[in-house]
């Protein structure tokens, strides 16, 4: 896959739109993408959320410390 745009997503706190975002970002007609989900400290829910679209390879689960 030739990546055309880099995707960041960021969580630490509210996660009411995380799936709707998520499922936004993988519904785009461009796929020439990789998402970054970078788990900054998230509630284990909004974990648990951001690992179920890493069955996508575009998608990568980033923790930090």
């Amino acid at each position: 896959m030739n990546v055309k745009v880099s995707v960041i997503v960021a969580i630490s706190g509210d996660q009411s739109n995380l799936r709707n975002s998520l499922d936004s970002i993988k519904n785009q007609s461009l796929k020439e993408i990789e998402v970054l989900l970078i788990d900054a400290e998230a509630a284990s829910s909004a974990a648990d959320i951001m690992k179920e679209y890493c069955f996508d390879s575009r998608f990568r689960y980033i923790k930090t410390d």
